[in-house]
């Protein structure tokens, strides 16, 4: 920003002749204000497994009502260095159309007017509230004045999405998996932010929510203002670009679920857009009762399994563009995302039946289930015959199980046999059949990562007698 950038050099001007001002007046018969209606979350207490957040009430000093009052009574006389400040705002190429505008916003944030009162008042609250006794020091003065001038001229809202993670933990964050797609452990203000949005369980009183150690999925993007309205062509691009940042998330969330077995799963997301001046403002979530709470051992990232899952990234991202990978991907995610065992059951199977009969014509779609159990079997299975068999046996059992839940039945735990060859009940062969999903899922990964065709030949891979999907 240039030295002689007039609104830079206006504020400075007036700031040097306003806090000397209210030093000598402020904060005189003012008192504490609470506004009533407006509340923030705040960290009470931190148990190491569990913190406390508090709603309490916002207030504002008697230094800025002071400041307030002041501000417009020097309007009203005409203060010189006030006036050059409106004047250089007026002036500016950005600032000043914005201030003529009914509204100044994005898609990402929404907007308001942007008017001269306020952001001066801005830049007057900032000023306060780093500087004891209004001795606004010149090196803090000029580093608040260009981050005051660099966020009222800003093309952007810097929004960043969030995923709340359910069920997870990892030893080492963040995780950067790539430049702008972190999973790491929420900040106090993003948890208040998401408790603004209605997140969390109500405690013992209803301005008290309990959070434990909660992790999410960040990706952040700018999302461009606009003054009056978005034009169309322009509101389909920045929907887009949201979109993006979502799917980028979603997919995450999807790797870490193939990576390995555990509960991992959503318990909401939010947005939020964040200012140098400003910080944390929420936009939009979706957010319950359980965010922040979890009820079983979770899922936990370790440490050395880091740069494993970092390879395993890339070569999921290179796989999921292939058709059958990906449609089979969907319904291991929808399984995953099921609160009843016999709809996961059902969701699984059509992900196999997408991975493991995709290239089957109508005329070929006879003994569907001797296929699926042989093929699953070929390309799950090691190259002992005994580990073969068990998955092919499993797997025509599955086939059969999810033909009666179809069809309105329930399994009997008699036709439910684990690799075992045990009588299972529904929720733990739901799970065993998720796993076999999930090797052949990685499997298959592995294969188009390495440059190999997928669907493969299934019966010159049947035939040979040993999978040649890769390492497993």
């Amino acid at each position: 920003m240039r030295a002689s950038d007039p609104v830079v050099v206006a504020a400075r001007a007036f700031l040097d002749s306003l806090m000397p001002l209210l030093k000598k007046r402020c904060p005189g018969d003012s008192q504490p204000l609470e506004l009533r209606g407006f509340t923030r979350w705040v960290p009470e207490s931190d148990l190491g497994f569990m913190r406390r957040f508090r709603a309490v009430p916002m207030w504002l000093s008697a230094e800025h009502q002071c400041a307030i009052q002041a501000l417009n009574e020097l309007r009203s006389m005409g203060f010189a260095e006030l006036s050059r400040l409106e004047e250089a705002l007026i002036a500016d190429d950005i600032v000043g159309p914005r201030t003529r505008a009914s509204s100044v916003l994005s898609l990402g944030a929404g907007g308001a007017a942007t008017q001269l009162e306020t952001l001066i008042q801005l830049l007057v609250d900032q000023a306060i509230s780093q500087t004891p006794g209004f001795d606004l020091e010149p090196n803090t003065r000029d580093e608040l004045v260009t981050k005051w001038a660099e966020s009222v001229r800003r093309a952007t809202d810097h929004i960043t999405a969030v995923l709340v993670l359910r069920e997870f933990d990892a030893r080492a964050v963040p995780i950067v998996v790539e430049p702008d797609l972190v999973i790491d452990e929420l900040s106090d203000d993003e948890i208040a932010a998401a408790l603004r949005l209605g997140g969390g369980l109500v405690g013992l009183s209803v301005d008290e929510r309990s959070v434990s150690k909660t992790f999410g999925i960040r990706r952040s993007f700018d999302s461009e203002l606009f003054i009056e309205e978005i034009p169309p062509a322009r509101s389909v691009k920045e929907q887009e670009v949201r979109e993006e940042a979502e799917h980028r998330i979603d997919l995450l969330l999807e790797a870490l679920r193939l990576f390995k077995a555990g509960p991992i799963g959503a318990s909401g997301s939010f947005q939020y857009a964040t200012s140098p001046l400003t910080g944390v403002a929420p936009v939009s979530g979706r957010l319950g009762p359980l965010f922040g709470w979890h009820s079983v051992q979770p899922y936990v990232l370790e440490t050395e399994e880091l740069q494993a899952f970092l390879d395993f990234w890339a070569r999921f991202e290179k796989a999921r563009e292939t058709k059958v990978i990906s449609s089979a991907l969907r319904r291991f995610q929808f399984a995953a995302d099921r609160a009843l065992p016999e709809d996961e059951v059902v969701d699984l199977m059509i992900a196999a039946e997408s991975l493991f009969l995709s290239e089957t014509s109508e005329r070929d779609r006879g003994e569907m289930r001797y296929r699926l159990a042989m093929r699953a079997g070929a390309l799950v299975g090691s190259e002992e015959l005994e580990e073969r068999l068990r998955i092919w046996r499993f797997m025509r059992g599955a086939y059969d199980a999810r033909s009666i839940i179809v069809h309105g039945g329930t399994p009997d735990e008699r036709d439910l046999l684990g690799f075992d060859r045990q009588p299972l009940g529904l929720a733990a062969f739901a799970d065993e059949l998720e796993e076999v999903m999930r090797l052949a899922l990685q499997r298959a990964v592995s294969m188009v990562a390495d440059g190999q065709k997928f669907p493969p030949d299934w019966e010159r891979l049947i035939l040979e007698g040993s999978t040649t999907a890769g390492d497993r």
